[in-house]
């Protein structure tokens, strides 16, 4: 729903993406939020220390293809809105829209599709200043190369 309301960006870091949630349903509606005006900053690439980044699971790498898809859909439709992916390890959980809110906690937002039986918890803030701070520090570390 977050997403469906979203008018100007809509940021999400995560340490995983895979196709539980890169799932035709979600492609669809950021597909449509694209050609509204609404950009995206999807985030993504859990690394253990001993782990090289070119290790990832069939789901994983599906949900890489996905976005990488939907960024070449994004182009090649000049939709109004941006896409910017980027795999970097990170352990993350951070989900912005435009400037109502910010949630931060547990839940991987790419990766996981709701049907853990984990016990997640997020905080939602909804100050502003804070959204407005964090929110340009972390779109810089999208064009950071």
């Amino acid at each position: 729903n977050s997403i469906r309301e979203a008018k100007i960006d809509v940021l999400v870091r995560s340490g995983w993406a895979n196709n539980y949630v890169l799932n035709v349903d979600f492609i669809s509606l950021v597909r449509k939020k694209l050609q509204d005006g609404v950009n995206f900053y999807f985030g993504y690439g859990y690394q253990s220390a001993n782990q090289k980044n070119t290790q990832q699971s069939d789901s994983e790498m599906k949900g890489e293809f996905e976005l990488s898809q939907l960024k070449e859909w994004s182009i090649d439709n000049k939709t109004k809105g941006k896409i910017l992916v980027k795999y970097f390890p990170n352990h993350s959980k951070l989900f912005i829209v435009d400037f109502y809110f910010t949630a931060c906690g547990s839940f991987n937002w790419l990766s996981n599709g709701g049907s853990t039986k984990n016990l997640e918890e997020t905080w939602v803030i909804t100050n502003y200043n804070f959204i407005k701070e964090r929110k340009s520090i972390l779109i810089n570390s999208f064009l950071e190369k």
